[in-house]
């Protein structure tokens, strides 16, 4: 959701939101309202096994064991510098890196560790990752 002047939470946005669409005459049946309040980065490492493609070589398999709740991982982002650094001597790039992780993801279900995926992936498509 964008960030509008003199609103400081995602209900308020929303809000902002609905009674723009409402001004514009666009029906609410069909709008979900969705808000990514995690990095991005916690639903990357939902999913180990895209990131071991990412960081392995034919020479060096990397292992990483399963992260069992990556929404309560409190900087994600920090655990995927760590892990690229120990397993390749490379930085984390938020843009090149999180692309390459993503490309990785060999089915959405594969994501399922994270609650936050989960309701979104519902959102999006009307479907739950079992």
């Amino acid at each position: 959701m964008p960030k509008y002047a003199n609103c400081d939470c995602i209900v308020e946005e929303r809000n902002l939101i609905r009674n723009q669409l409402a001004e514009k005459n666009i029906p609410l049946d069909n709008v979900e309202f969705i808000g990514i309040v995690h990095e991005l980065e916690s639903w990357l490492i939902a999913d180990v096994s895209a990131i071991e493609r990412v960081l392995s070589t034919p020479a060096h398999p990397v292992s990483i064991a399963n992260i069992r709740h990556p929404d309560r991982d409190v900087n994600p982002k920090k655990k995927l510098r760590r892990l690229f650094k120990q397993h390749r001597g490379i930085d984390y790039n938020d843009l090149d890196s999180a692309i390459r992780i993503i490309k990785q993801v060999e089915r959405p279900r594969d994501l399922k560790q994270s609650a936050t995926f989960k309701r979104f992936y519902l959102k999006l498509t009307g479907n739950s990752l079992t």
